[in-house]
């Protein structure tokens, strides 16, 4: 009888030690399960430091579909595309409201980290077994196209809430990545007194704006347009739209 009852209890305890290792391991599942959710969202924003310390950041904003249109004018244009989303391939984007390829002659990029050699681009004439510089278009750069003739950018894009856009001391060559037109000094206020001059082509004229001197002849940024900044030294801009 003892006998039996040790037993029982016996096999009671496995039941029980059995149960308690079923949690511990759930629990352990959930642990890893979560550090790797937060590793992957923060794993593009982390920096490490010389001393070793690491800082995070994540931005999540809300994006909903929408439809933007661009004129193109015959020759120069200053141009950023507000409604599509980073790492557009150029050839697929770039086309009118019939998905019809826009009639350019090339488009520029000028990466101003990019000390040796800021300048891309691309050339549709070229063959396509030519390397170009330039194969993906985003709405945080701004653009240089040379139209052939007067045509309309079209594409169902997205409205982006918020930008944020990495600038470096000198020249840039900013986008404007919102569909709305605002007052200069609205846009660029998380880098007042960071600036010198804001510059754009506009109609087949340039027009500028001095926030050290508060002279010029352009006071607002247009939806489509691209900006020619000259920074006092490495900033970031936020855009809400």
């Amino acid at each position: 009888m003892f006998k039996l009852s040790l037993l029982c209890y016996s096999i009671r305890n496995v039941g029980v030690l059995k149960m308690r290792l079923k949690i511990t391991l759930t629990m352990l599942i959930l642990i890893v399960l979560t550090l790797s959710f937060f590793y992957f969202v923060f794993k593009e924003q982390i920096h490490s430091s010389i001393t070793g310390f690491i800082t995070a950041r994540a931005f999540i904003y809300e994006t909903k579909p929408y439809n933007c249109s661009i004129n193109l004018k015959e020759g120069i244009n200053l141009v950023s595309f507000y409604c599509i989303p980073d790492g557009s391939q150029l050839n697929s984007t770039l086309r009118d409201i019939n998905n019809e390829s826009l009639n350019y002659l090339a488009i520029y990029s000028y990466v101003s980290d990019e000390a040796d050699d800021p300048w891309h681009s691309y050339n549709p004439v070229l063959p396509n077994w030519t390397i170009q510089a330039l194969g993906e278009i985003d709405r945080k750069h701004g653009y240089i196209i040379i139209m052939e003739e007067n045509q309309t950018f079209f594409n169902q894009g997205y409205h982006f809430k918020v930008t944020r856009m990495s600038l470096n001391k000198g020249w840039n060559l900013l986008s404007y990545p919102i569909g709305i037109q605002k007052n200069i000094s609205e846009v660029l206020s998380s880098i007042e007194g960071n600036y010198t001059i804001i510059e754009t082509y506009r109609n087949g004229n340039w027009m500028y704006y001095n926030p050290l001197t508060e002279e010029g002849n352009l006071s607002t940024m247009e939806p489509g347009e691209a900006y020619w900044i000259n920074l006092t030294k490495d900033v970031e801009l936020v855009v809400d739209w």
